[in-house]
């Protein structure tokens, strides 16, 4: 999985990244998640999603 955020503090870009694995957890009793992080900004590829502005 991809992770794009505007994040640049690597601290809240982690959280960012915990708070996902734990919600991909609870809610689709998923064991193991790997994330990789990106910057939005650098993304050059197609995005499937659309982030919400905003928080």
């Amino acid at each position: 999985m991809h992770l794009a955020t505007d994040r640049n503090d690597l601290a809240a870009a982690t959280d960012l990244k915990e708070a996902l694995k734990e919600s991909l957890h609870d809610q689709f009793d998923v064991e193991h998640a790997t994330i990789e992080m990106e910057l939005a900004g650098k993304v050059e590829h197609d995005r499937d999603i659309v982030p919400k502005s905003g928080g």
